[in-house]
């Protein structure tokens, strides 16, 4: 891992917010294309509906009305396939945004971890097959024991060890022991859970949906709520990641939707907030 000085950090950072700058004004304007695009083929797709109305309601022959029939609805379903096309467009290209992010960070990524994460990072060339999978995905919403909604949290508690697993699609938390067999789960307050935090007897979850933290016993019973969706002290938009320091008596809630770190006291009272540096 490389180590680089505080200057050298400085300098880091400063390129990071440089490219990061720099992709989001490219997919801004890819944005506003696209947007402009979809706009006008909408406003033709209209006008073409309303064609198709007044030949309806007119008073043409049958074999004209037919023609003018087809060839309307020809026209209607070729501008709702470009339009599905623009949109699917619009979509990969918000998706790309976190790729082009990272090749182009790519070269100094061992950097990132160090300045971020501050953690060394062994070979990760020598990551190996999971020892175990468990779980299915049968449908989001269902509340099936071991069934995963797009899983995007999980953490164990060390007292007992039992694995605790956010379900961001069904709205959820499961429990499960060492052999990774259910015990319970639970939902109350819950829209997309994100990530998860045990600390002593309380469960610390962050609500991606709803934009709350919200506190459980570790046998899943609610406790308590704190936030709304906003960018002033403890409002937060789309919560997901978090971490909580019983030595520092900090709670750390990372905001996708404000690109911030809300730090709370353990009491959940306001601190501070560590502004836009990297993205949340």
């Amino acid at each position: 891992m490389a180590s680089i000085s505080a200057t050298g950090e400085d300098d880091f950072l400063s390129h990071v917010m440089r490219v990061r700058s720099e992709i989001r004004d490219k997919f801004l304007r890819a944005h506003k294309v696209l947007q402009d695009r979809e706009a006008d083929l909408l406003a033709k797709l209209q006008e073409w509906e309303d064609a198709l109305m007044n030949t309806l309601t007119g008073n043409a022959s049958k074999e004209v009305l037919e023609k003018s029939t087809a060839l309307i609805d020809a026209s209607i379903l070729e501008l709702e396939r470009k339009l599905q096309s623009v949109r699917d467009t619009y979509k990969s290209v918000t998706l790309d945004w976190d790729v082009e992010l990272e090749d182009k960070l790519s070269l100094t990524g061992d950097i990132l971890l160090n300045v971020v994460t501050e953690r060394q990072v062994q070979d990760y060339k020598k990551i190996e097959m999971p020892v175990v999978t468990f779980g299915k995905h049968i449908n989001r919403l269902s509340s099936s024991p071991g069934v995963f909604g797009h899983p995007a949290g999980l953490t164990i508690d060390p007292t007992t060890s039992y694995l605790y697993i956010c379900g961001l699609g069904n709205d959820r938390v499961q429990v499960f022991n060492k052999t990774f067999e259910f015990l319970f789960q639970f939902s109350e307050k819950m829209e997309g859970p994100s990530c998860i935090c045990i600390k002593g007897n309380k469960v610390y979850v962050t609500q991606y949906s709803s934009h709350l933290l919200t506190v459980y016993s570790t046998d899943g019973k609610y406790l308590l709520s704190i936030g709304k969706k906003g960018n002033n002290h403890l409002e937060f938009d789309k919560p997901r990641g978090l971490d909580v320091s019983t030595e520092l008596n900090r709670v750390y809630i990372a905001e996708y939707g404000n690109d911030r770190i809300h730090c709370l006291n353990l009491d959940l009272s306001f601190h501070s907030i560590i502004g836009d540096i990297l993205g949340a």
